[in-house]
């Protein structure tokens, strides 16, 4: 449109050189230009108003871009080439406008995803004094994340220390949390919100404040038993702090210890030592020991119970052999009184076997037909009890 003004302002001067050059009566010569001079300006005019037109739209385009850019945080870029046309110009312009806005939905679309990670994390940590609404930009965002994942990572390491102590106290303990809490270990990115629905209204926080109270009242309870046991067998708070599972342990290995010596004449005193009882213990049950010992060997016989299995489990409270094999003796027989009905035809099934290869060799024998029929008597009652007792099993 601009070289189009330009040729109508070339020909209309260049017409003006030729109509002075005709011979024609000015009358006519002068109606011919005014005619040709009306035709041109009304080209003129439309071209020019076309062209404010253009220039105005261009200069709305550059303020929508310049926005763009700024939104972006981007240093302008202008177009004021003049070897450029103005519709190459609104073109040019127009496809930058469409890349920054892509640019800037691109980025409104990670910024909402980043939000939502926040959100996420707050909640775990409990920081929901963030409002995530006015986090209006992506380094914004990932200042806070950065904050959160320290704050997360920190959190993580506080519950595990918390289980350990509680494990540590009692390691046969069944929490009311301890699937949230070893889930919560080991949360990512991808399974934390599944996490916050999953054990809805449980936070990062206040998991960590239910695992707290619940070594604190596991710690009460030990205390109150170890105050208990003190009482019981005359002992007096140590004079140096120490470890309260450490005290509860020794003070009931001590009771144990003196309750099995009840029925054993010794000098031993509530200030003995436990390493004292524990000798004294050692000499006065050596007989029980052995006694034990056939004891546990017949109930392993009983149960068929192979021998790389006959063992006695130890734990902090059974830590001699002679406990550990009474631990094991009260199992077995809590577990062969359990099953005493099926001990019963198991042992009847090993009689009925025993007396099947005996039944089955006179079976074979063709003498038994003659003579009396006692024994024919006796194999038909043995067969019919034979049968009785597999119909039962």
């Amino acid at each position: 449109m601009h070289l189009l003004g330009e040729l109508a302002d070339a020909t209309w001067l260049r017409l003006e050189d030729l109509l002075k050059d005709l011979d024609e009566p000015d009358k006519e010569r002068q109606a011919f230009i005014d005619d040709t001079r009306q035709f041109f300006e009304q080209r003129l005019s439309t071209y020019r108003d076309k062209r404010k037109e253009l220039e105005n739209s261009i200069e709305k385009l550059n303020e929508q871009m310049y926005q763009l850019f700024d939104k972006l945080q981007l240093p302008r870029t202008k177009y004021d080439n003049n070897q450029m046309t103005l519709i190459e110009k609104r073109k040019t312009i127009n496809e930058k406008i469409d890349e920054l806005t892509n640019m800037v939905l691109e980025r409104d679309r990670k910024l909402i995803q980043l939000r939502q990670i926040v959100y996420i994390k707050a909640k775990l940590t409990e920081n929901m004094h963030i409002n995530i609404d006015e986090i209006s930009s992506t380094n914004e965002a990932y200042s806070i994340l950065s904050d959160l994942t320290s704050k997360l990572k920190k959190l993580k390491g506080d519950i595990q220390v918390l289980l350990d102590k509680i494990y540590s106290l009692n390691p046969d303990i069944t929490l009311n949390n301890s699937t949230a809490a070893k889930s919560f270990l080991s949360l990512n990115d991808e399974n934390e919100l599944s996490w916050l629905n999953d054990n809805n209204p449980l936070t990062g926080r206040s998991l960590y404040t239910e695992l707290l109270h619940d070594y604190e009242h596991l710690q009460e309870k030990l205390l109150t038993e170890v105050v208990h046991l003190r009482t019981e067998l005359g002992q007096k708070e140590p004079l140096l702090s120490c470890d309260l599972k450490e005290e509860l342990v020794n003070l009931r290995l001590r009771k144990r210890y003196l309750s099995l010596l009840s029925n054993f004449p010794h000098n031993l005193t509530p200030n003995s030592s436990l390493d004292e009882i524990r000798q004294t213990y050692e000499q006065l049950t050596a007989s029980s020991r052995a006694q034990a010992r056939e004891k546990l060997k017949r109930l392993w016989d009983q149960l068929d119970v192979p021998n790389d299995q006959r063992i006695t489990p130890k734990t902090a409270d059974n830590e001699d052999d002679y406990l550990s094999m009474n631990d094991e003796i009260h199992r077995l027989e809590t577990y062969v009184e359990s099953i005493r009905p099926l001990l019963t035809k198991i042992q009847k099934r090993e009689w009925y076997k025993r007396e099947m290869i005996e039944f089955e060799k006179h079976a074979a024998d063709p003498a038994r037909l003659r003579g009396s029929s006692t024994q024919l008597l006796k194999e038909e009652r043995f067969r019919m009890k034979y049968f009785s007792f597999q119909y039962e099993l």
